[in-house]
C-alpha cells in the first residue's frame, strides 16, 4: 500500500520530479566570468582580426557592427552571452567559407570597376554581421551565388549569339568574295574582261573608243580612242 501511495504522489506533482541532464548548467555563471574567459576572448579577438583585414565592407559599417555588438553585450545575460559568442563562431565560419570566398572574389572585380555611388549601393546590401543570425549570412551568399551565376549565363549566351553572329557575317562576306572572284575569273577565261585574245566584245569607251585589251594598253588605236 505504501509502494502505491508514493507512486501517486509522484505521478500528482511531476513538477518536483528531476531527470539528469535538464538542470542548467550555466547556473552561477556571471557576465564577468564569461567576459574574461580564454574562449570569449578568443573569438572576440577573431572576429576584430577579421573585422581588420576584410575588403569588402566600409569603415563606417564596420564600426556600426562593433557598435551594435558591444551594445547587445552590456545588455546581455551570461547564458545570453555564451549564444552569441557560439553564433559569431558560426558567422565567421560562414564568412571564410568557400562561399564567402567565390562572392568576395566576385564583388572585388565588380567594385574595382565601379564608381563611389554604385560601390555604395553595393555595400548596403551586403549581409549585416552584427544583426544577421550565421543561417541568414549562408541563405544570403547561396542566393547571391545563384544570382551571379544566372547573370553570367545570360553574358555568356549573349557573347556566344554575338560571335556566331558575327561568324555568320563574316561566312557571308567571304562567300560573296568568292562568287564575285570566280566570276571575274570566268569572264577573264571567256575573253569578256579583256582576255589574251580580246577586249570586251563590242563595248566601246565613253569617247567611243574600244576598250583595250588586257595585251594591248599600250596600242595606238586605243590611246587615240580616248582623245590623246
Amino acid at each position: 500500500m505504501m509502494q502505491f501511495l508514493t507512486c501517486l504522489v509522484l505521478i500528482a506533482a511531476p513538477s518536483e520530479v528531476t531527470l539528469p541532464g535538464l538542470e542548467n548548467l550555466h547556473a552561477g555563471l556571471t557576465r564577468e566570468q564569461v567576459l574574461t574567459s580564454p574562449e570569449w576572448k578568443r573569438t572576440m579577438l577573431t572576429l576584430s582580426t577579421w573585422f581588420d583585414s576584410q575588403r569588402m565592407y566600409s569603415p563606417e559599417q564596420v564600426l556600426d557592427f562593433k557598435r551594435e555588438i558591444n551594445r547587445r553585450v552590456m545588455e546581455m545575460t551570461p547564458t545570453a552571452l555564451l549564444a552569441m559568442q557560439n553564433e559569431i563562431t558560426n558567422k565567421l565560419a560562414v564568412l571564410n567559407s568557400p562561399a564567402a570566398r567565390e562572392v568576395k572574389s566576385y564583388l572585388r572585380e565588380q567594385l574595382s570597376l565601379a564608381s563611389d555611388e554604385y560601390t555604395a549601393r553595393i555595400r548596403a546590401h551586403l549581409p549585416d554581421v552584427a544583426r544577421m543570425s550565421a543561417d541568414e549570412m549562408q541563405d544570403f551568399l547561396n542566393k547571391f551565388i545563384a544570382r551571379a551565376n544566372a547573370e553570367q549565363r545570360k553574358t555568356d549566351s549573349f557573347l556566344q549569339a554575338k560571335k556566331q553572329q558575327a561568324q555568320m557575317v563574316t561566312t557571308t562576306l567571304s562567300q560573296q568574295r568568292q562568287d564575285a572572284n570566280r566570276a571575274i575569273d570566268a569572264a577573264v577565261r571567256s575573253g569578256g574582261w579583256g582576255g589574251a585574245n580580246s577586249g570586251v566584245i563590242g563595248a566601246t569607251n565613253v569617247t567611243g573608243g574600244e576598250i583595250p585589251t588586257a595585251a594591248g594598253y599600250w596600242n595606238m588605236n586605243w590611246i587615240g580612242g580616248w582623245g590623246w
